[in-house]
Formats: C-alpha cells, structure tokens, sequence
C-alpha cells in the first residue's frame, strides 16, 4: 500500500509505504500479536469494535482511530 504525499504537508517525507499482513472480519484473526491497530470506522461504532477486539489486544499494543463520519466528503 502506498500513501502518495506529493500533494499534502508531508510531501518532503516522500510516499509512505506499508503492507497488509491480513485481513479478516474476526478480532481473533487479526489481532493478537499486533502491536499497532489502527481503527477506521464510523465513530458510531467505534465502541462496539473496542469491545469485540478487547480479549485479544496484547499488553503493549497502541490503539489509535481514524474518525470515519460515515459520509462522502468532496
């Protein structure tokens, strides 16, 4: 996956690059052994996902939220 940057404040760090390790709708999946989850959601939801991923989130993991609106912003 790849974050083009030359249009926006973080052009001189270049393009950002990263990998997909999986994908899944199961907490039990995906989540252990991840030591950064990222959750992109409408922020309606995001309590219900806190609590579906509770059991498996490792002692150390950061949890960070993209605020989802849950429209098209043109």
């Amino acid at each position: 996956m790849t974050a083009k940057t030359s249009n926006c404040i973080w052009k001189y760090k270049g393009d950002l690059v990263g990998k997909i390790n999986k994908v899944s709708d199961k907490a039990a999946d995906v989540i252990p052994g991840s030591s950064l989850i990222i959750i992109c959601s409408p922020s309606h939801v995001s309590l219900d996902i806190l609590k579906q991923i509770e059991a498996f989130v490792e002692p150390n993991a950061k949890i960070g939220c993209i605020y989802g609106g849950g429209c098209f912003d043109l």
